[in-house]
Formats: C-alpha cells, structure tokens, sequence
C-alpha cells in the first residue's frame, strides 16, 4: 500500500522549568505517562493521553522517548521553519508481534517523502506494551556536511512536528500550520563532529612486481603480504614499510616461540636471509633451508622478499601450512640487524590467522547484466528475538540461470550484533508468507539450509568454480528463499536492521557442473551439543549415515565447504569412511577460528560413493570457562556445521546430520542424578523429550564438573548410538555410531622424501655411510647447542 502522511502540528514552547518525567521500573506495568528512564522534561503531544514525548539533552546529543497509545506509524522530526516542505523526519510502526519499521527521510516539495541513506537519527529502542508503542531516539544537535535536508538544532530554537495513524489507514498530508517549538538546545561551545566517512587515500606506496591471486594487509599500512599456491608450493612477495630486516612464518599457536620464520634484509644492496626456528625468543638458524629465495630489494623506504617454501615440511623443526586458517606471524623491525645471531622476536601481537588456500575473487564482463537481489530493510527486530526470518518468492519471470557470484552487504549500524546469515530454499510446495516463524518454517519438510550464507570472518563475496554454477528460476526444485537472520544474543536491548542485502550474479549460459549443496554435522540446539567447561579439547562425533543416500546417487563430487562454530570452536573436520576404513578427510580445519570462518575450494575435488559414510568432527576449547555449554543460537552456544557445495545437484541431498538418541543421553543424565549432580523429574508428562529438556536445564546449576561428570558427556558421542536427520525427516531409528576399523594407507609424503632419498644411496657405498656420519655428528653438535641455550637462558 503506497502510504502517505497526514500530519498535525502542534504549538508549544518548552522552558527549562518544564515538568520532570515520570520513571517506571521495570517490574511496573508501562503507563502512557511513565518513561522507561528519567528524562528532564515530558510534554503530552496529543491530549488527553493519546502521545506523550520524553526528551533529554547533552552537550552534543538531544534523546528523545515518544509513547504513542495506538496500533499504527509515527511520523517525527524537525522543521526549518514550520511547514512540511524540507522537514528532516523519522517515519517507524511496530506491528503487534514487535517487528516493525524504521526510517529516516525528508519532505520535498510537492509533498514528496524521500528517503535518506543515513542515519541522523538513530533508533536505539522499540517495543510493544498492551496498546502502547514506544520508541526511543537519538539525534546529535548539531551536524556537520549540513544541507537543507538535514537540519540541525540551533540556539534560536526550533520547529518539530509530529503526526501518527493506523497502518491499514491512507495517510495523506496536511500542511496545518501548528508547530512545537524547542528553545535553546545547543551551547555557544560546542564543535561539529564530522560526519565524513570517506575512505583515505592509501598511505601505503609498495605494490607486487607479479600478479598474484591473494593479498592480505597483515599490519595496517606496513605489512603486506601477496601470494599464490602452486603445485605443493608458497610463492609469497612480502612487503613491508622498513628499511630494517623483516620476518614470515607460521607458529602453533599465535605466540612467536616454537615458530618456523624466514627473516632477511638487504644491506647496502647485498641480500641476506635465513630460515629459522625460534627457541624463546632467539630466533635460530635451520639447518635444512626450506626456503628458496626468488628476489628482494628495498626502494623507497621499503622492504621486498618474494620466497618460495614447500607446503608440506619434514622437518621437525618446521611447520607445515595447513588448509583452515593456521597461525602466521610477521616480525620486523627499523634496523638491519648487528649480529645475525641475535635475532630476538618479542613481539606476539605481530601475528595472526591466515587462509592460504582462498582466492581473490574474479571480476567478470557481465557481472552488471544479471543481479537478482534479495534484502531486509529499516527492520525493527523484538528483544527477545535470537533470529529473524524474511521469506522471498523467486521472480516467477525468471528463467533458469547459474548463479556464479553473490555477495552479501551486512547493515551499516550494529553489523556485529549478527552472529551468522543463512538461506534456506524451499520447495515450490511451501506455502508463502513474508514474515515466517523460524522454528516452524525452517524445521519443516519443504525447506532445508543452503550453502550459501555468512558467519564472522567470512568472505562478503564469494565465486564459485569457473566449470560449476548453481541454478536459480523457475526450472529448478526450490521456488523460494528464506533468509535466516541469527543474533549473537537475546539480552540486546534493541536490533534494528537498517539494509541487509545479497546480491546473486547470474548468467545465461549453464555451466558445465550444476551445484547442489548439503550440510553435515549435528542439531544447533542441546539435543546435539553439550560442552563441559575447563577442558582443552572435547570432541563431538557426529554422523551423515550411508542410509541418508546409498539409494540416491552411485557418486557425487564435492568442490567447496564452509566450517562453522561458534566461539570455543578449536577443529573441525569430515572423514570418508569406506568400508570400515578411514579414507582420509573431505575437507578439515585443523586450526579453526570462529572469526575466520571461510569457504573453502576442495584442490584436488573428492569423490564421495554410495558405499561410503561421513563423520564429521567439531572440537572445541572450554578451558577458560566454568559453565557448561550447550548447542543452540546465539554467540554463547555452539554449533557444530559444515555446509558444501557438490555436483551433480540432486533435490534429496541437502541435510545429513545426527544427534545421540533420546535413550542413551536419557541414560547419562540419570545415572548423574542418582550421583546428585543433576535434579530432574523422572518422567515429565510421560515425555522423554520434555524431561531432556528439564535435564538440560539442570545442567545449567551445576557448580563443579569433576572427572566422572566429564567422562559422563563424553560417553555421549563416543558410545552412543544415534538418529539420523536426513532432507528435514528425523529417523528415529537408532543407528550404531561408525566404528572405524583399519585406515587407507595413503602415501606420507615426508616418508616419500625419505625414502627416495634412501633409495638414492646404496646402503653399501662410501658416500651413505659419510651421509649417515655427518648427519650423526650434525645431530650431536645440533644437541649440544641447544643445551648451551638453555643453559645460556
């Protein structure tokens, strides 16, 4: 319904004896005339009790609360100079189950609402009480870049207007000439506060000699590190704003100690470099050089290396680059060094984590030529909300496409309230309504999660392989998308989405391998996760049964996954399991962070059979925690996810997880009461499922977790047995946990190295034994260094 406002002006002038507000606790039931906080002044706006306004100010900020006894929008805001034409103002509604509308704009001439790309005003709080509707406001007094359309609070006083009705009423406007006027808000002191976001030119002045497909700027303005992966190799160019030597190397933990580090520096135009290891905080020469140096230079008050080093390193000495985002670190300093020797790394806060094995993402001709966007705007979100779901039908007029890009545009206020974003599609079955219940809607039969999503530290644009598309239109087994919206808690006092957008990059032409996608792991909710705290490592087994799929496909090829956890997410990983034999992982991160969380190419593909089956393991950190945690929404609870994309698509292969049976968690928990450490009833209403629950909330008020509570969930996902959840259907047939009996010997590669080396040499020649000899006497004085440092230390 296209809206127009009716608005009514109202006269009055406020003094600074204006009466005080009056405050209700929050165990008092909301009155019209009782603010939520203390304000200074109060005024009723529409007598006799029909709206009433709450305003305090700073020296920099005016807040405003508005209560307004009605089921329907409100217009307020700020007038040059009476009338309509020009005002700055704020247009919101809440609907009765709290969701609602929020906005900014200014009147134009002819009456017209525009619509302003900032924000002004700010909304920091909205809610729904009986028949009151309330919102609160903040608007800084004075503004800087100010046009006609933003107006600012002067000293001189100004005029504000206000206007309301119901939603289902045509709102037109009304030019009254009734105004409420503000005196004296702005002191004769106060500064204007910029308001320029504008980017700044880039102070750094080093660029790459080649072409590379990664890029990351490890130290702002000092640090950058360019790179591609190339047959089991690390080409990296490394450039840093110094003149001094400068370092690169991957560390187990963050720390500098027990690192791998390459370090180098040029001095009066001769090039110096090593291959380290730190013992401390020395950093020590490598007797086996890894490190193969491909070209440095300084120039114009920076440092250039570009190196090449193996993937995969045998010695023990050395840290092999794994795929997930392991531990980097880059040290370097102002100085070239006095003495080699004493090279000293001090500094933990020069590291970070890394994705090696991401690539920058491709620009293509037509990227302008097909965008299909879906988004949420100016959306009010109630507190009690952990989510919110929008439901959007696809364009009945598009025909099929591959989708081969998309990229998502978190909101420009708050964005780190959101603790991930997933779309789920939904058959052409699914019966339509814009705003959906999450827990019904996205736990029914016609809708499962797709690949396509966002958690912290992912990447906001994402291309798929060049040989692989995923379809969208009208041709293809989903007719709608629905957009989940997950919040870190349900305790912020206001969530307001003002644009949350995905664009989806289309093409004509089908690509070769048409993408479906699927997601493994275990329920987000305590039925599947259950965490004791204070531990360096749990683990949680989950399973994707071959009974999910041994009748759909004979093969399917995966090309790309997505780990996903929450904050003690520490590993995660999925195993083929052929036969009673591990076959080796589909994908892991070994070194996870919940920060990091990215997708992932699979190099080379893996083929998974209707033979096999697939375990997926998270592993999590609870170390510095005394609570338990529990699976569930939220950034305080975990997950336990891995979402990939496969090919060829097929429409009953999109969820394979598992959670332990009722039974067994049943079994724990009673044999924990019994020990009196859990209190529960017996048997709630005859309910497994409802005395489970009343379990879990038992669990909550458990002080100590002693080493029989702990073994206790342990024995949860490693004697178990489980239930499969295949395509949205839950099985409740109990399947035994996969027992993994011999392992696929597969070749080691530093084994591979060795032996080739072995076999290089006959053990009865004069040069094996001198090889074997002066390795020996290497070792002995390797030793005895070692025990000189920490002697020394």
């Amino acid at each position: 319904m296209t809206k127009k406002f009716f608005l009514i002006f109202i006269t009055l002038f406020l003094s600074p004896d204006e009466l005080k507000s009056n405050y209700s606790p929050n165990n008092v039931k909301l009155d019209i005339s009782y603010s939520t906080e203390f304000y200074d002044y109060m005024k009723v706006l529409v007598e006799p009790d029909k709206s009433i306004l709450f305003w305090s100010k700073n020296q920099s900020h005016i807040f405003f609360e508005i209560h307004v006894r009605l089921d329907g929008w409100i217009v307020f805001g700020l007038s040059p100079n009476g009338s309509l034409n020009g005002s700055d103002v704020i247009i919101a509604w809440l609907n009765n189950n709290g969701i609602g509308y929020f906005s900014n704009g200014h009147i134009a001439d002819e009456m017209k609402l525009n619509y302003d790309i900032g924000f002004d005003w700010k909304l920091i709080y909205s809610m729904r009480n009986d028949e009151i509707t309330v919102f609160k406001l903040v608007r800084r007094i004075k503004l800087c870049n100010q046009n006609n359309n933003k107006l600012a609070f002067n000293k001189n006083g100004n005029y504000m207007i206000f206007a309301w009705g119901n939603l289902d009423q045509e709102v037109y406007f009304n030019n009254s000439n009734e105004k409420l006027f503000f005196d004296s808000f702005v002191s004769e002191n106060f500064e204007c506060e910029s308001n320029d976001l504008r980017i700044k030119k880039e102070t750094f002045g080093s660029k790459p000699v080649e072409n590379y497909e990664n890029y990351a700027e490890l130290q702002k303005d000092a640090y950058h590190l360019y790179w591609n992966i190339s047959n089991g190799f690390l080409i990296a160019e490394i450039h840093v704003k110094t003149i001094g030597w400068v370092g690169f190397g991957i560390s187990p933990d963050g720390k500098m100690r027990d690192s791998d580090v390459f370090i180098g520096w040029v001095r009066d135009g001769k090039v110096y470099y090593s291959d380290r290891y730190v013992y401390g905080r020395r950093s020590i020469n490598d007797i086996n050089n890894d490190i193969e140096l491909l070209n440095a230079f300084e120039s114009k008050g920076y440092t250039v290396f570009k190196i090449k080093r193996p993937l995969v390193l045998c010695d023990p000495d050395d840290r092999s680059i794994e795929t997930g985002t392991p531990f980097v670190i880059f040290p370097w300093h102002n100085d070239d060094p006095v003495n080699s020797y004493e090279i000293y790394l001090n500094n933990d806060n020069q590291s970070t984590q890394l994705n090696f094995f991401k690539k920058d993402v491709k620009i293509y001709s037509g990227d302008n030529e097909h965008v299909y966007t879906i988004n949420l705007h100016k959306k009010i979100i109630p507190v009690n909300y952990f989510q919110y779901c929008q439901a959007f039908q696809i364009a009945k007029n598009l025909t099929k496409k591959h989708i081969y890009k998309w990229s998502i545009e978190l909101p420009l206020i708050d964005p780190h309230l959101i603790a991930a974003i997933k779309l789920y599609e939904c058959s052409h079955e699914y019966l339509f309504a814009n705003e959906v219940n999450c827990d019904l809607s996205l736990n029914s039969a016609f809708c499962s999660e797709s690949s396509i999503g966002w958690s912290p530290g992912a990447e906001l644009v994402v291309s798929l392989p060049d040989d692989t598309g995923y379809p969208i239109g009208t041709e293809t087994d989903y007719g709608f998308f629905i957009l989940n919206v997950e919040f870190i808690d349900d305790e912020q006092p206001f969530k307001f989405i003002d644009n949350l957008s995905i664009h989806f990059y289309l093409t004509d032409i089908l690509r070769k391998n048409e993408l479906g996608s699927v997601t493994l792991g275990t329920e987000s909710g305590p039925l599947g996760i259950l965490i004791p705290p204070g531990l360096d490592r749990f683990p949680v087994n989950t399973y994707c049964f071959n009974s999910c799929f041994e009748n759909k496909f004979d093969y399917v090829t995966f090309v790309m996954a997505r780990p996903q956890t929450r904050l003690t997410g520490i590993q995660i990983f999925t195993k083929i399991i052929r036969n009673k034999t591990d076959f080796g992982y589909l994908h892991k991160s070994l070194n996870h962070n919940h920060k990091l969380q990215h997708f992932y190419e699979l190099n080379p593909r893996v083929v998974v059979t209707k033979n096999d089956s697939l375990i997926t393991q998270c592993v999590y950190s609870t170390k510095n925690l005394t609570k338990i945690i529990q699976g569930g929404l939220g950034l305080n609870k975990e997950v336990c996810l891995y979402s990939y994309f496969y090919y060829p698509r097929l429409n009953n292969f999109k969820t394979c997880k598992s959670i332990p049976t009722f039974n067994d968690q049943m079994r724990v928990f009673k044999r924990l009461r019994e020990q009196n450490v859990l209190n529960f009833t017996n048997f709630f209403n005859n309910s497994k499922l409802a005395t489970l629950y009343e379990a879990y909330d038992s669990l909550n008020r458990v002080e100590e977790f002693n080493d029989n509570v702990i073994q206790s969930f342990f024995s949860i996902y490693l004697s178990s047995n489980f239930f499969a959840i295949c395509d949205g259907s839950f099985n409740y047939e109990s399947h035994e946990r996969l027992l993994v009996k011999s392992f696929n010997q597969k070749i080691d590669q530093c084994n591979w190295k060795i032996n080739k080396q072995k076999n290089q040499l006959s053990p009865f020649s004069s040069k094996s034994t001198d090889v074997k000899q002066s390795f020996s006497y290497i070792l002995f004085f390797q030793s005895a260094i070692i025990v000189l440092i920490k002697i020394l230390l």
